[in-house]
């Protein structure tokens, strides 16, 4: 994925300054960066929700040159929230991306994308009495089903998600993490927008770190979440790798996952 010179309109106002970007696949490529940064802003002009200006590829083609049925085949997206204004089931929610997507004809994806993500024994809920963390899930295994499979016809497919654990416990978060890390490795491509920097640092492969409409930073999570350009970001002092005060708790999730012998 290739964007050039992106820019975005809002009104009278330019939320997107001009930006570059790039992710490729078979990495984890994170967003991070301050609440009206424009990482949801980018994120929608990538997948063609919001009107840009620029050049955008997605394998080497123009995306708006690509018709539906071949986006449909090549990414699926995840938005930061989905309303379902109708009484569905989960495991009808979760066929709306099945049946978009190229694997439609092959059965049992579904229902294998809800039991990846702990939700087996959930198709027949009705998706609006489910907890928010459920409905979080739900989404992203509609989105799985649509490009189920990491690589189409010798070309990767891809993954756009707008915060995909924002609703989730810590447990769920790695699940989901896990998940995409995996994805990425079997050779799809995946664009998160990310507002936890552990996480980030974790599963990250590659960094855009933005701030006011552009890019402040790129590059491996060692490389861009460093002291003075976090606290750049976020206009506030902010410390790497610093342990908290004696006396106050502090979880260490890398540790954690260390432990337990990395992504599944």
């Amino acid at each position: 994925m290739i964007g050039n010179d992106i820019r975005v309109t809002l009104g009278k106002a330019e939320i997107l300054h001009g930006l570059d970007f790039q992710a490729r696949p078979g990495q984890v490529t994170a967003i991070v960066g301050p609440n009206g940064s424009g990482k949801s802003t980018l994120i929608k002009a990538l997948t063609g929700e919001l009107a840009a200006t620029g050049s955008m590829l997605l394998n080497n083609r123009p995306i708006d040159t690509l018709r539906p049925w071949e986006l449909a085949s090549t990414r699926a997206v995840q938005s930061q929230s989905t309303t379902v204004a109708f009484p569905f089931t989960v495991i009808e929610v979760v066929r709306l991306g099945h049946s978009a997507g190229p694997w439609a004809a092959e059965p049992g994806i579904p229902e294998a994308a809800l039991a990846r993500l702990g939700l087996d024994g959930y198709a027949g809920r009705y998706y609006h009495e489910l907890s928010g963390g459920e409905q979080q899930r739900t989404q992203l295994a509609r989105v799985l089903s649509q490009v189920w499979h990491p690589v189409f016809d010798g070309q990767p497919a891809w993954v756009f998600l707008d915060e995909p654990v924002s609703s989730l416990d810590i447990g769920h978060q790695f699940v989901v993490m896990d998940l995409l890390a995996g994805y990425a490795r079997a050779g799809g491509g995946v664009i998160t927008v990310m507002h936890d920097l552990n996480l980030t640092a974790i599963y990250a492969d590659h960094v855009v770190l933005m701030k006011d409409g552009a890019v402040l930073a790129r590059g491996t999570p060692s490389e861009v979440l460093t002291d003075a350009t976090l606290s750049r970001a976020y206009d506030h002092p902010l410390r790497v790798n610093q342990p908290a005060p004696h006396g106050v708790p502090y979880i260490l999730p890398q540790a954690c996952r260390a432990a337990a012998g990395g992504a599944g």
